[in-house]
């Protein structure tokens, strides 16, 4: 049976090359691939084939039916043995019950755990249900990481924008609470766990999510320097530094510049293949806006168009994905991804 997976993978991999060519010098071109029946191959297993999985959710989006499963399953809120999912939800539903009697004491009798304007999530023209699950989801966190005698982990946390990423989860779980939060949470705690799971005993080594993302940009900007130059010399001109948009970028991995819609296709990437894939994104969406940009005399409306990502720029997101994922491929990043070992830590 995993014979059979692994060929249609590799076809997959052959074909995803050519449309990759052609979506890249193509406008307009998309293609049309039945990715439902490899992913029923995949996930009817006793076991499910995590590589396998991985390396058909970076090569394409993944259909929104099988979004929920697919991404819990990555992000390792359910583990690879479908046989130990209901035993896990339950325990998740009790565990969320939980923290929901925890928020009602700590908001109303103490006090303890405050949500200031900061912490308030922005939600626009959302409906008001929809917007009520995001507040939710905050709100449990907040009281999570007061909860977590990881004191350390828990100040660093609440840098993070965590709105964003949430608005994300409510959409893709949008009928299931407890599912939305748990992704949630092991979304944003996956720079701190990767390295070093759940093994609390490690909390000092871990590094600040400034420092790993810092190192990201690092990336970036070789990326750019060697790639786009020019626009990097214009964005100097311009007193812009890539660190003043792309660590909000890299920090809530896009949430705060492209729309929901668009974020869910990206967000198959990330939860696949981790921070590794950010750079490449980055350097796809510099790519695609380089043209307004590099007609930008003022500073603001520069930082404007990288703050939030135009219209005319995010309707073509599958050429950004072609071209992100053309870049990834041939990255060191990539190459090292291939090694088991490596592979494995993803999770």
């Amino acid at each position: 049976e995993n014979c059979k997976i692994m060929t249609v993978v590799l076809a997959m991999a052959f074909r995803q090359q050519y449309y990759l060519h052609l979506q890249r010098h193509c406008d307009g071109f998309k293609p049309e691939m039945n990715l439902s029946s490899t992913l029923d191959a995949v996930l009817k297993n006793d076991i499910i084939d995590l590589d396998s999985l991985r390396k058909l959710c970076l090569k394409s989006s993944v259909p929104p039916l099988y979004r929920p499963k697919v991404w819990r399953v990555l992000l390792g809120v359910y583990s690879k043995y479908p046989e130990t999912w209901e035993y896990v939800q339950d325990q998740n539903r009790q565990q969320y019950e939980d923290l929901q009697r925890s928020a009602d004491i700590l908001f109303k009798s103490f006090g303890t755990v405050s949500q200031n304007e900061e912490e308030e999530p922005n939600f626009g023209p959302e409906s008001q249900e929809y917007s009520s699950k995001v507040a939710k989801v905050v709100r449990l966190y907040n009281v999570d990481c007061y909860l977590d005698v990881a004191s350390a982990i828990s100040s660093v946390r609440e840098k993070k924008n965590i709105p964003d990423i949430a608005k994300v989860f409510c959409s893709v779980f949008n009928e299931n609470p407890v599912d939305a939060y748990f992704c949630h949470r092991k979304m944003v705690n996956q720079r701190f766990l990767g390295a070093f799971g759940d093994d609390m005993n490690n909390v000092a080594q871990r590094p600040a999510e400034a420092e790993i993302i810092e190192k990201l940009i690092q990336k970036l900007h070789v990326i750019v320097r060697n790639k786009l130059p020019g626009l990097l010399s214009h964005l100097k001109s311009l007193n812009i530094r890539l660190h003043q948009f792309c660590y909000s970028w890299f920090c809530n991995y896009f949430a705060s510049c492209l729309p929901t819609h668009n974020l869910k296709k990206v967000w198959d990437r990330i939860v696949s293949v981790g921070d590794s894939i950010l750079p490449s994104y980055a350097y796809s969406i510099l790519l695609a806006t380089s043209e307004m940009l590099m007609s930008c005399t003022r500073t603001a409306s520069a930082h404007d168009i990288l703050m939030t990502i135009p219209e005319n720029v995010t309707s073509k997101l599958d050429r950004i994905h072609a071209v992100a994922l053309e870049h990834y491929e041939s990255s060191e990043d990539y190459i090292l991804l291939q090694s088991p070992k490596l592979s494995r830590s993803v999770q």
